[in-house]
């Protein structure tokens, strides 16, 4: 089964493309830094502590939205909008701090300095434990390099915080397989399939599991 190249998966921004080959990590290696440049935590104005927080009640009922026309999308084209938009959202925090730390873990990220991204979206999550984004950056970092124990506790805290989000599901599914638990995985894909049914090369990755796991259908 072929599962989740990083970059498309999260942000797609350019257009669909299939899932990398079991067990290749380079796409997230080459990826992250992209990932969070169109989340917008680079590339635009720095963040800072004076930054004022979002309206987290506002947020959650744009997010709630968002959720909701993602899984009811009918084009390809129709759900990448809605995906960019989610992102950013979800790349949000109530706390300016935090968004600080990630705005410069993601700098360092970028400037190859893995350990000192680490370090900054630990910080982060201390102050921000229960948003879901950082969660799933940190385990994004960590997935990168090889770490998958690591990974998968990130991204399975994630999944908890955000249960709708398709991509964290997907991963998480990855490292599911890899660690020969392939019921959990296809659980976790059909999860984000139906969060995210036009999400590219999903629904075929869904059928070819679904046939390791269970069997053709009579």
């Amino acid at each position: 089964m072929r599962l989740v190249s990083f970059l498309r998966a999260l942000v797609e921004i350019c257009s669909p493309a299939p899932f990398a080959r079991r067990g290749s990590v380079a796409p997230a290696r080459r990826a992250l830094a992209a990932a969070m440049m169109a989340a917008g935590l680079i590339g635009g104005a720095p963040a800072t502590a004076e930054t004022p927080a979002p309206n987290t009640t506002e947020d959650g009922s744009e997010l709630r939205g968002l959720v909701g026309a993602l899984a009811r999308a009918e084009t390809p084209e129709a759900a990448a909008a809605i995906r960019r938009r989610l992102i950013r959202l979800r790349m949000r925090s109530d706390s300016a701090t935090a968004s600080l730390l990630v705005s410069r873990a993601a700098a360092a990220r970028l400037a190859g300095d893995d350990g000192l991204a680490l370090d900054l979206l630990d910080a982060a999550i201390v102050i921000a434990p229960e948003w879901a984004g950082v969660r799933h950056l940190r385990g994004a970092i960590h997935l990168a390099r090889g770490a998958q124990a690591a990974a998968a506790a990130d991204l399975a805290a994630a999944a908890r915080l955000d249960p709708s989000d398709a991509t964290t599901l997907a991963l998480l599914a990855r490292l599911r397989e890899a660690a020969g638990d392939k019921a959990a995985a296809l659980a976790l894909l059909r999860r984000a399939a139906a969060a995210d049914p036009q999400f590219p090369g999903l629904a075929d990755a869904v059928e070819a599991l679904s046939v390791e796991v269970e069997g053709q259908p009579l």
